[in-house]
């Protein structure tokens, strides 16, 4: 029973409060925090994790302390209860979960603010008056002599960006905005094709394949389909970029509607689900695979397909089946169509581990194994093709490995080494970029330079968290996470940092896209395009 206020007093008179246990609880805690930081082996997300469990003990100790053994009177000790209770209380009232960094470091916003999760019906009425417009002009149709990033990465799905020379100095010289416009959640990239430009977004409980004018971000047409992935981690909304091939739009949304669209208007050219209409539960982390258009055939990844499939394969005119490949569980990262040791493959990252595929037939060439148990996302990169070099990297500890595939006598193709390992490069979310001797990665979110002969990194960069990146000519531009653009030395023996500038506001893990000086950036909440300055 709580004693009335007149029996309120110090329940050991003369002996005061016993402060040397919350001293060795706190010392322990920082104790352990230093322990866990200072530990160059332990993967940052685990590095986060750990620190919000000792958090919590800590302060669940301290609690038991004051109400059990810290001999404070018993108003104080109520007081300080009632304190803590309020304050938690509160601050769920006033704030609210929105999410994860790419550190699993909990995102809270307040809930004064309106959220962004469903821009796209405000801007219908703009939609409908495009479509209302009798007058056709070159805003709203595909230039071909412009230059494109027509997929995930660019026109060569490599992150690479050609035909343009920037000039670094952005303070004299800003990028000037073009426009910025609020989008539906998503974690995909553009597709730009002359003056159109594609994403996917969420709105309400519709994915959104999107077009917008490339110059004016005006909105020229949206498709929808009745289907939302949701996850309180993950997050709300598709996560694959469009991929434009002449007059057509294919688009691979989070729970498997992958759709071939017009370009010019978003009329629906043929539709199918590619997981049959399973649950959102069976589905992971979301379907993320970008589709890759080789052949007459596009190609996609089918997470949660049961019975399961690490490849399929429809016509690209009629979205007729061609053929299933693999028997892996698919991952999260997009196929490449890659040339080793003279063969053609498509070369796609599953649960199970990096393989080849016959681009003909969907046949699993080849396998190696990786570490499971975190998702795979990064794409595995050629580096060289002749000898059949393949790194292949992730997150989560696990690290990057150079490995050498090559077919045997009997025809069956395997991993008859792997060249090397390193714990240098571990690339979470982003690709890595190839350049002559080296890759430059994000590193669990620095950016770092890895020697692709031994495996050593040549430099350490900034932590730009866990962004995206692109080679454009000397420099890389970098997306950092917070929503910054910088602009990096693309150089093998020193980083050098050049500029930045403030793109976006928030959490930005989607890939960037940029055709000829115009950059389009965006993250869950907008998007934004710029154009850069150029070298004379």
């Amino acid at each position: 029973m709580i004693p009335t206020d007149s029996k309120i007093t110090d329940p050991t008179p003369g002996r005061g409060v016993r402060w040397w246990p919350a001293l060795i609880i706190v010392l322990g805690g920082l104790a352990r925090l230093v322990f866990i930081w200072r530990d160059a082996d332990l993967p940052r997300q685990a590095q986060v994790m750990s620190t919000g469990v000792v958090t919590l003990v800590v302060a669940g100790l301290l609690l038991l302390w004051v109400m059990g053994f810290s001999r404070m009177r018993w108003r104080s000790r109520w007081s300080v209860l009632g304190c803590f209770v309020g304050a938690v209380g509160l601050a769920l009232l006033v704030f609210r979960f929105v999410g994860v960094t790419g550190d699993l470091v909990p995102i809270f916003e307040g809930r004064w603010k309106r959220s962004a999760a469903s821009p796209v019906g405000a801007a219908q009425a703009q939609v409908a008056a495009v479509a209302a417009d009798t007058v056709v002009t070159a805003a709203t149709t595909p230039g071909p002599a412009l230059p494109g990033f027509s997929q995930f990465l660019g026109d060569h799905r490599d992150g690479t960006v050609g035909g343009v020379r920037l000039l670094p100095d952005w303070t004299n010289h800003p990028p000037r905005l073009l426009w910025r416009q609020p989008l539906g959640s998503g974690w995909g990239g553009f597709a730009i094709a002359g003056n159109l430009a594609l994403t996917q977004e969420q709105d309400g409980p519709d994915e959104v394949v999107a077009c917008f004018e490339l110059q004016t971000g005006r909105r020229v047409w949206a498709h929808r389909d009745a289907a939302r992935y949701d996850n309180p981690i993950g997050g709300i909304g598709p996560r694959a970029t469009p991929t434009v091939v002449s007059n057509r739009v294919y688009a691979l949304g989070a729970t498997g509607f992958l759709n071939c669209l017009n370009l010019a208007d978003g009329a629906v050219l043929w539709s199918t689900n590619v997981v049959n209409g399973r649950p959102v539960s069976d589905l992971g982390w979301g379907l993320s695979s970008s589709p890759l258009v080789i052949s007459n055939r596009v190609i996609v990844a089918p997470l949660g397909r049961q019975p399961s499939a690490s490849l399929m394969a429809f016509r690209a005119d009629t979205g007729e089946g061609v053929w299933s490949g693999g028997t892996a569980e698919p991952h999260y990262s997009s196929a490449r169509l890659e040339t080793l040791r003279g063969v053609a493959q498509i070369l796609t990252f599953t649960g199970a581990g990096v393989a080849g595929h016959d681009p003909g037939t969907g046949a699993k060439l080849w396998e190696h194994p990786w570490r499971g148990g975190h998702p795979h996302v990064a794409d595995p990169r050629v580096v060289d093709p002749e000898r059949g070099e393949v790194l292949v990297t992730s997150g989560y500890g696990t690290g990057a490995h150079l490995i050498e595939v090559a077919p045997g006598a009997d025809g069956k193709w395997s991993v008859t080494e792997v060249v090397w390992r390193s714990m240098r490069l571990k690339s979470k979310f982003a690709n890595v970029i190839l350049r002559g001797p080296v890759a430059y990665g994000l590193d669990d979110g620095r950016l770092v330079c890895l020697d692709l002969k031994e495996g050593t990194r040549r430099w350490d960069g900034e932590r730009y968290g866990h962004g995206q990146l692109l080679l454009v000519g000397e420099f890389l531009l970098v997306t950092a996470e917070n929503g910054n653009v910088v602009l990096v030395d693309a150089a093998p023996d020193v980083f050098r940092e050049r500029t930045r500038f403030s793109a976006v506001t928030g959490k930005t893990w989607n890939p960037a896209a940029m055709a000829g000086d115009v950059l389009i950036v965006r993250n869950d909440r907008e998007a934004a395009a710029f154009r850069l300055p150029l070298q004379p």
